[in-house]
């Protein structure tokens, strides 16, 4: 079976769409060594990288890079006849297809996107690309209960035609040493105690929220830091320093920007708990990796991430921002509840695995191929 995964979201900054992309590759070329992936994406202005940089070393043998400069707008028109060889399945694994005339598809819904935030004009070419690429889809992924329940309330498209498949996490979960602790605290000058946030930050990401409750934890604590690792969008950056300064939070807060994949086990490892507000997910990975390294999670009583949490994390209103000071109180000072949902984190993060989401998602090609 020959296979094309888009996979712009590879080349860009580190997300779980990323994530998602490259970790379900890896497994997909291990456990189906006969098939053909093809590592997709067109770009106009900007250069790829080199595919090994950011794979992580040498492409497996039956993985290839198809990577073409043309212009974005145009390609999703005539990618099929100009820019794609003969294939089996396409794989839409950034939300989005192409126009497919002769190619059976995949897409995958990680999360419906918020346009909230953008101007009319690039809002109605996003949500009209989106909505034509569900309807052009032979079959549809959707990593949650939730997205699936939302994309059906939401759009005229086929129940039987809809697999739900989670993401994985760490398979198998990392080992990190004190070194590692210890050089990652020197390079992004780390706080010795701190609550975690790790995540694409945008505005659905909820962080300047976060930030504000954050401040009436650090009148009790005043030795716990906050630090939001990730790359911030360049329009909300300025907002998540404004909101730090107007707290009197200072040094307290740390935004390291983009991280190295390598780095992300270690953030983990090295930060007191873990938060996680955002008020926009169709799953939440960071989440489920907390909980395999052993961390107290407090999440968003939202959206896709009370069903992701499954009982292990402690809930908030992340709209509130008392209650998210409520909870970050309660797992800084409560070490019988830390350890309880470590304990039940662990249990539920083994349920997740990159190799049962790839075997799964091998699946939904063979319905179709």
């Amino acid at each position: 079976m020959r296979v094309a995964v888009e996979a712009s979201a590879v080349f860009g900054e580190p997300c779980g769409m990323r994530t998602y992309t490259v970790e379900l590759l890896r497994r997909l070329c291990a456990q189906n060594p006969a098939d053909e992936y093809l590592l997709h994406a067109v770009r106009w202005k900007e250069a790829f990288p080199d595919p090994a940089s950011v794979w992580g070393g040498p492409l497996p043998g039956n993985l290839r890079a198809n990577l073409r400069r043309f212009p974005f707008r145009l390609a999703e028109r005539v990618e099929e006849p100009w820019l794609l060889p003969r294939l089996d399945v396409y794989h839409g694994a950034g939300q989005f297809l192409p126009r497919l005339r002769r190619t059976r598809s995949v897409l995958t819904l990680h999360h419906f996107i918020d346009m909230r935030h953008h101007g009319s004009a690039e809002r109605a070419y996003y949500e009209s690309r989106y909505e034509r690429s569900i309807r052009a889809a032979d079959r549809i992924i959707t990593v949650s209960d939730y997205t699936r329940r939302f994309l059906l309330e939401r759009f005229s498209f086929p129940a039987e035609r809809v697999r739900v498949v989670g993401h994985g996490v760490f398979d198998p979960a990392p080992r990190v040493t004190p070194d590692q602790v210890a050089a990652l605290r020197a390079r992004w000058g780390l706080p010795a105690r701190f609550a975690l946030c790790l995540s694409r930050l945008n505005r659905g990401k909820n962080a300047v929220r976060l930030i504000r409750a954050f401040a009436q934890v650090a009148v009790r604590h005043p030795d716990l830091g906050l630090v939001l690792a990730g790359h911030a969008d360049p329009d909300h950056l300025p907002e998540l320093r404004a909101a730090a300064a107007e707290a009197g939070l200072g040094g307290k807060v740390v935004m390291t920007g983009s991280v190295y994949d390598a780095e992300v086990p270690a953030f983990y490892a090295a930060c007191e708990l873990f938060v996680f507000p955002s008020t926009s997910e169709g799953f939440g990975i960071p989440v489920i990796e907390a909980m395999a390294m052993g961390r107290p999670v407090a999440c968003a009583d939202a959206t896709a991430l009370p069903e992701t949490a499954g009982g292990a994390a402690l809930l908030f209103d992340p709209l509130d921002e008392g209650a998210i000071t409520a909870a970050l109180l309660r797992l800084v000072e409560d070490a019988a509840l830390r350890s309880d949902l470590v304990r039940r984190g662990r249990e539920r993060a083994a349920r997740f695995t990159w190799t049962e989401a790839a075997r799964a998602t091998r699946a939904v090609y063979a319905e179709l191929a």
